[in-house]
């Protein structure tokens, strides 16, 4: 089996340019996958160059505002057999078309755009063919109303400051780093109010215990744990307790004691390496 094969010659220039093709059917089915050739010429009939050329193709919804052209893939440029490389081509796979296209009703001119975006250093050019998509499965219900996945949704930030550069361009990624961000909260012990544990004499921090709050009055001995535990340290007593590595390195400080009523938070950043904020001394 073979892909689909669309062909078709534009002429830009003159006056009978066009940017609009006419290759692919009035109506083409959602996921489907194609061969789409575009072979281009001048005015007077003689190829159009496009030897120092990149080509883009996309696809997009008409009439949905707020979305983000769907990338097809990059192009190949390619010579037709009158010596200059003169057409571009793209394999669209299979499931590349999205689904959401054929929810929305069909018109005359058609409901979604596919559209080759070519351009060099000096020049640009966009040609495209609007068509209708409709459906793979068949199962829409006439009403028009399309569901956007969240992937093509345009997000664009009232304050770019409060992301972590790159800044998400659509609604998906935005959403992922808030849960990547809510997770390292949640990590850290900090999404809920801190249980708290009093300890009297030596301690030595466990797993069972992180993201506490843990009120010593002793040595704290800091042993192997697993990345990411995490716990906050209260000296209660008047004086300042040792700190003792037991097979871990602390990453930040060579301080060895947490303060009399002194406070540290400890972070494990891998099995065997921690970190201490504040509240110790040598």
């Amino acid at each position: 089996m073979i892909d689909p094969i669309y062909n078709a010659t534009l002429t830009v220039g003159g006056s009978n340019h066009s940017y609009a093709f006419v290759a692919l059917p009035k109506i083409l089915l959602a996921e489907q996958s194609m061969d789409l050739s575009i072979t281009i010429e001048n005015a007077d009939g003689s190829p159009y160059d496009l030897g120092s050329a990149t080509a883009e193709f996309f696809c997009t919804g008409l009439n949905i505002s707020g979305i983000l052209p769907t990338p097809l893939g990059s192009a190949t440029i390619s010579d037709s057999g009158q010596g200059v490389n003169d057409t571009v081509s793209i394999v669209v796979e299979k499931n590349e078309i999205p689904e959401f296209l054929g929810n929305s009703l069909q018109t005359r001119t058609g409901n979604s755009v596919f559209y080759f975006q070519i351009q060099d250093v000096d020049s640009y050019i966009q040609i495209y063919q609007y068509v209708n998509v409709i459906d793979s499965n068949f199962d829409g219900d006439g009403s028009g109303n399309v569901e956007l996945p969240s992937s093509s949704l345009i997000y664009n930030p009232a304050d770019d400051t409060n992301w972590i550069d790159p800044d998400p361009v659509n609604v998906e990624e935005g959403l992922d780093q808030l849960a990547d961000r809510v997770k390292g909260i949640e990590d850290l012990g900090l999404s809920k109010n801190l249980t708290i544990s009093d300890s009297t004499g030596a301690y030595s921090l466990t797993s069972a215990e992180t993201g506490n709050l843990i009120k010593i009055d002793g040595d704290l001995e800091i042993p192997v744990l697993t990345e990411e535990n995490n716990f906050f340290i209260y000296n209660k007593s008047s004086s300042a307790v040792n700190i003792i590595n037991t097979g871990t390195t602390i990453d930040n400080t060579t301080d060895t004691k947490i303060s009399a009523k002194g406070f540290s938070k400890i972070v494990y950043i891998e099995d065997n390496t921690v970190v201490i904020v504040d509240g110790t001394e040598p």
